[in-house]
């Protein structure tokens, strides 16, 4: 129902209340004063009974009474002391009963003059008596009248009363009609913008010029409106950039209540954990880890943020992840910090970065340092030792000959691999200045079988090559000679003389791909892995007479790395093996970390 509507029909309730009651009041109000009214006149007329018409002598002049009576229009009784009526003007006294004990007698034996109302058991009508006992003469005076006539009266007066209390009412309803139709139209205006300012549209405006109280509602509800919608526009703004911030981060983020549960998450936490947005998620779900649930426990405690570092493998973290991961599992440096409200903790913001690359690469740069600190302390301790000879011992020209030829072989090998190792750190810097253009492949590998020539006529080993005529790759033509020449030395190195090396060159829609095989001893299964590890040789004592530095294949991999590409082994021990170099058409760029050194270094 309308505002309008019910205002109007709960002014009618109220004003036929108030009608009902003012009539009601009116009309008691109106017999009350009647009857008090009657009350004094009959009081009235026992006086003057009493002083003119009742002399001391006694007898009573009846006719005079009567005649009194009928005038006034009232009953006279009187009655002696012990009650027994001598007169009355209607009826014959000697028919009436004893008074003695009636209501209005009894109360003016007590020195009042009393009255009451009843049916009167002589005239059988509704009667009003009034009655004074007079000591002097032992004699109650007792006055009536009928009042049944008041019913009469009130009859009237409502019959006149209605007529215009309805008038009036309708008056009342008309004018308060207007009155409402006049505050209701500002109202509704006022209302319908609140309806559109709950609905989120704060363009709605009001113009209500009066009444005043109203215009001025109105004016503040606009300049409201107007500063609502800022402030949502400027929390909108805000929200969005956070929202970008956290989406943009690589870092993954969680926020949580201090019960633990995680209210917000970003993008990265979501791919980090596999977060199911749509169901509700504690920490303790997330993570098995009980020294991290801690952690956060007692930052939430304390209001100081710490920081943490997480091991999770799978479903699980902590000592349990290392331990089932065996290396492969996630490392995450965790910093926990308190949200508070009004300096009360409600809960926390978790961050967490991913340093298990960073870690990867620290084991890298560790085993490399011990690898070359081991690679080049045997050749310096050699160098040292003959060369201490050399100086201090009094050698014939033949053992200073061969301690020379020492001292050089080993000098070789420490040149031969710090050449290598600087070809290495060239490898893993930035790739933006490798030269990369289109090249034959063919040219590339007759140019390598010409430039090991001289190895092949040493051990009597030929190498079958068939040039091919395919489409150019886009590569650098230093680096895949190198690479190539690296895999022909090998194959040359660990084979017997006379064997054969065979070199093939084949392609599909994918990758071009560049074969080398030997008739070696091969490479048993379990070392295959780590080939290309730096400075891993299977047979060491072998690897070390042929001169090798152990890096010639580790230098392979980071220049099919830088191409996209990949180089793979295939050996059988005592059938020799095979090397495939692949290069994708399409160069690939390994543009993350995870990239990078999961393809230089997967041993870790």
């Amino acid at each position: 129902m309308r505002f309008k509507n019910q205002l109007i029909l709960t002014i009618t309730s109220v004003l036929l209340v108030v009608l009902v009651l003012s009539i009601t009041i009116a009309r008691s109000s109106f017999s009350s004063t009647m009857l008090d009214s009657k009350k004094n006149m009959l009081s009235l007329q026992i006086q003057y009974i009493e002083t003119s018409l009742l002399d001391d002598s006694s007898t009573l002049d009846e006719d005079v009474l009567d005649n009194y009576a009928k005038y006034h229009d009232i009953r006279i009784t009187l009655i002696d002391d012990d009650g027994t009526p001598i007169y009355d003007s209607e009826v014959d006294s000697e028919d009436m009963v004893n008074h003695y004990y009636r209501d209005e007698i009894k109360r003016a034996r007590l020195g009042e003059t009393s009255t009451s109302v009843r049916d009167s058991e002589t005239t059988f009508n509704n009667t009003l008596y009034s009655a004074t006992y007079f000591p002097d003469k032992k004699l109650y005076v007792r006055t009536a009248t009928n009042i049944e006539n008041l019913d009469i009266w009130d009859t009237q007066f409502i019959s006149q009363l209605l007529p215009f209390v309805l008038i009036l009412l309708i008056i009342i309803l008309i004018i308060s009609y207007l009155l409402i139709s006049v505050i209701n139209k500002p109202v509704q205006e006022l209302a319908n913008a609140a309806n559109h300012y709950g609905k989120g549209d704060f363009k709605a405006k009001t113009a209500i010029d009066k009444p005043s109280e109203f215009a001025r509602l109105s004016s503040v509800m606009n300049e409201m409106a107007d500063d609502i919608s800022e402030q949502i526009d400027k929390l909108t703004d805000d929200r969005n950039t956070y929202s970008s911030i956290l989406s943009s981060m690589v870092e993954g983020v969680l926020i949580t209540d201090k019960n633990k549960r995680i209210t917000l998450c970003n993008r990265a936490a979501i791919s980090m954990f596999g977060l199911d947005v749509t169901k509700p998620v504690t920490l303790l779900n997330m993570f098995s880890d009980v020294d991290f649930n801690t952690a956060v426990a007692t930052v939430i405690e304390n209001n100081k943020p710490t920081k943490y570092v997480l091991s999770r493998f799978g479903h699980l973290s902590g000592e349990t992840a290392k331990i089932m991961g065996e290396g492969e599992d996630r490392t995450y440096q965790v910093i926990i910090a308190p949200v508070c409200t009004q300096n009360i903790v409600t809960g926390t913001v978790i961050t967490f970065n991913d340093i298990s690359e960073i870690q990867h690469l620290e084991e890298v740069r560790k085993d490399f340092v011990a690898n070359v600190s081991h690679e080049l302390k045997t050749p310096l301790t050699s160098i040292a030792g003959f060369s201490d000879i050399l100086v201090n011992g009094d050698l014939d020209e033949e053992k200073s000959k061969r301690y020379a030829k020492i001292i050089e072989k080993n000098s070789l090998q420490m040149k031969g691999i710090i050449e290598d190792l600087l070809t290495l750190a060239s490898l893993e810097k930035n790739d933006s200045k490798i030269e990369m253009k289109s090249e034959s492949l063919n040219d590339i590998i007759n140019g390598a079988i010409e430039s090991c020539e001289y190895k092949t006529k040493e051990k009597n080993i030929k190498i079958i090559y068939s040039s091919k005529e395919i489409p150019q790759v886009i590569c650098s033509k230093s680096l895949i000679t190198q690479a190539v020449l690296n895999l022909l030395t090998n194959a040359i190195s660990y084979s017997d003389v006379g064997k054969t090396v065979t070199v093939d060159l084949i392609y599909d829609s994918k990758n071009y791909s560049i074969i080398v095989k030997d008739e070696g001893c091969g490479i048993p299964r379990m070392y295959q892995d780590r080939i290309f590890e730096r400075f891993y040789r299977v047979d060491k004592a072998r690897s070390k007479s042929s001169g090798g530095t152990g890096l010639g294949l580790s230098i392979v991999r980071h220049i099919m790395s830088l191409h996209g590409g990949s180089v793979s082994l295939s050996s059988e021990v005592g059938r020799g093996s095979t090397f495939t170099l692949t290069i994708p058409k399409e160069r690939l760029d390994l543009s993350t970390l995870k990239d990078k050194s999961r393809s230089l270094y997967p041993q870790f």
